[in-house]
């Protein structure tokens, strides 16, 4: 009886195993850092975002303060942001991916925002930890050799404002000339994105501060109306996908796959879209190599999702369990059996 008893420990202990990691979720905690909290008018700060882990495809909004900071560079490559949105994908479907950095260049003082949201990280758990970072920007100081003693007093140099009553601030044009530089006309109405052109032509040839207010609201890329467009690779996929078997292809190919669609489905600018397109192909599923039946199992227990695993797992715990339950009943009532017979010998 003792031998059942560590038999059925060991197998009660499989059973839960089989639970536990059957249960577990790939998940990517994704959060947002700054390399400094203050900088100075001039100076760059490196913005990154961090996934956690590597991830073969990733895509999310990205904000910040246009009229603070200028977009300088991505880590990935400049192709990959249109200035509010970055978007990114191994072509060869390998996590590779596991932070991603972009750098920016302060331009006029106060605190900024950098946010992201909307993250897609396709066959994850999208959490975004820390969604948001704040940066400072101030004005550059000035010091003699160091000393900070006894320094001489100096009279501020008048800005151009006060030199000149009729200087015109024009901060809102400023802003939306760097904001644009990002943005790819195509992805936007013809007739919205002229809008802001003449708005940005009124906005340099303005001379009363009265002339120039009475169109600076229209100097925002929030005017901007995205255009809408047709995805017909991505159609022209779903229907050739139609009746297709996943066990006929390989994990990683259809993965793949599976991948550039999801991307495509949630692209909502056209060049988005026009990054992803390539992939819209059944022609990129590799047919899978006759394989031993152990090499089938396998790649069924992989083609399941988080839940069929569970439900799997359970009911092979159940009957396990079932198994047990009547081994024991057996061996019971022959154990008690030779009970009785080796009393009636006696």
């Amino acid at each position: 009886m003792k031998k059942i008893k560590n038999f059925m420990t060991i197998l009660l202990v499989f059973c839960m195993s089989i639970i536990i990691l059957s249960g577990s979720v790939s998940a990517v905690s994704t959060n947002i850092r700054t390399s400094a909290s203050k900088v100075t008018v001039g100076k760059t700060v490196s913005i990154t975002v961090s996934f956690g882990e590597a991830v073969a495809a990733a895509q999310f909004a990205f904000n910040y303060d246009q009229g603070k900071f200028d977009y300088v560079s991505c880590s990935t490559g400049s192709e990959n942001f249109t200035g509010s949105m970055f978007a990114w994908f191994s072509p060869t479907d390998t996590p590779t991916l596991s932070s991603v950095t972009f750098t920016f260049k302060a331009k006029a003082t106060g605190t900024g925002k950098f946010s992201i949201s909307n993250l897609i990280v396709p066959n994850k758990s999208n959490n975004i930890g820390t969604s948001s970072v704040n940066v400072t920007v101030a004005n550059q100081t000035s010091s003699s050799n160091g000393n900070t003693n006894n320094k001489p007093k100096v009279t501020p140099t008048p800005s151009p404002d006060e030199q000149n009553p009729n200087t015109i601030t024009k901060s809102e044009l400023d802003a939306v000339e760097a904001a644009i530089i990002g943005l790819i006309e195509s992805d936007y109405t013809p007739e919205s994105w002229q809008s802001l052109q003449e708005a940005i032509q009124k906005g340099m040839n303005a001379t009363t501060q009265e002339e120039y207010d009475s169109i600076k609201t229209l100097l925002t890329i929030n005017n901007l109306e995205i255009a809408e467009f047709e995805k017909p690779e991505l159609n022209q996929l779903l229907r050739d996908l139609m009746g297709k078997s996943q066990d006929k292809y390989t994990e990683d190919s259809w993965q793949s796959l599976q991948n550039a669609i999801e991307l495509a489905d949630n692209a909502k600018l056209l060049s988005e879209y026009e990054i992803l397109k390539d992939r819209l192909s059944i022609d990129t599923l590799v047919e899978k190599e006759e394989g031993s039946s152990f090499d089938k199992i396998v790649d069924f227990f992989q083609g399941l999702d988080e839940q069929e695993r569970i439900s799997l797992a359970l009911g092979v715990c159940v009957a396990i369990l079932i198994i047990i339950i009547i081994i024991l009943i057996v061996l019971y009532r022959k154990e008690k059996k030779r009970n009785a017979n080796a009393k009636r010998l006696k």
